[in-house]
């Protein structure tokens, strides 16, 4: 009797084995379940403050809007908030929101407008002024649903304020028959933590309602920062065109009541606001010494 001969069976290699096991032991995902989509980014920084005056700031900011997603997205936002040394939430100011399209896989940088009234700043105490700006960019994907994204950014700044000042006397320097001379001495406060400039002046000075004399200088004094300083303006008072009563006052040297209105130019040194204008009209009693 003959028996067949069979071929004998080879093993499976061991990398087969493993992976066949591998997927017996694998999970299959959840049916209907899609994968997650990729959340969109965005950067807000400070660039720079920019002021016409004392009582308007600008502080302009950029943002970038980066969109991951194979979709456009338009841009919004909300939940805006102003904050002033990091404790007092500032109303009334004006924001420029974010708006435009930022195309699937693609950025877009927009500059952001800040408009502040400085008024609002000084009910903190300090020069230096601290502004955080924060709100929420919000990614509208139309049908696709939003994706809001928290931004936020500090500014740093010196706030300028406004100088003091006040008529300390009125001197007659030299008397003429028909023209006199006189000195009008000026004292200055500066309020601010950094030095200013007195580089301009014109005024008028005005008693018992009559103009007495006007006048300009420029390049009077520096001021440093939180102290006084004193100036004197020298000016021509023709008393043909001054009432009896107040040239006795003068001659006397009694107390004269005064306006003194004009415009100063205040140089500050500080980038946004180098030297600004400063209107004043001021009225008080003053003694006439010699």
């Amino acid at each position: 009797m003959y028996l067949a001969a069979g071929r004998a069976k080879r093993p499976l290699p061991v990398f087969f084995v493993f992976f066949a096991f591998c997927l017996s032991c694998a999970s299959p995902p959840p049916p209907g379940e899609p994968a997650p989509l990729p959340r969109p980014a965005a950067r807000l920084s400070f660039d720079r403050v920019e002021a016409e005056s004392l009582e308007q700031l600008t502080l302009w900011f950029s943002l970038e809007a980066e969109n991951p997603r194979g979709k456009d997205a338009r841009l919004a936002s909300s939940g805006l908030r102003v904050v002033s040394n990091g404790k007092t939430a500032l109303s009334g100011v004006a924001f420029t929101a974010p708006e435009g399209l930022v195309a699937g896989g693609g950025k877009l940088g927009l500059p952001l407008r800040l408009n502040i009234d400085a008024g609002e700043l000084l009910k903190d105490a300090g020069g230096e002024r601290g502004v955080e700006l924060s709100f929420d960019l919000v990614f509208d994907y139309g049908g696709g649903g939003t994706e809001k994204i928290p931004v936020k950014a500090a500014a740093s700044f010196p706030l300028i304020l406004e100088p003091e000042f006040r008529i300390v006397s009125v001197a007659v320097k030299k008397a003429e028959l028909i023209d006199t001379r006189f000195a009008v001495k000026i004292l200055l406060k500066n309020p601010n933590f950094f030095p200013v400039e007195l580089s301009a002046f014109s005024f008028e000075l005005y008693s018992g309602g009559r103009f007495w004399a006007g006048g300009s200088k420029k390049n009077i004094v520096l001021i440093p920062p939180g102290q006084s300083a004193e100036t004197e303006l020298l000016l021509t008072m023709n008393f043909i065109d001054m009432r009896r009563d107040l040239l006795d006052q003068v001659i006397a040297m009694e107390q004269i009541d005064y306006r003194f209105t004009g415009e100063a130019t205040i140089s500050t040194g500080i980038e946004y606001l180098p030297r600004f204008r400063w209107k004043f009209d001021q009225s008080g009693r003053s003694p006439v010494v010699n």
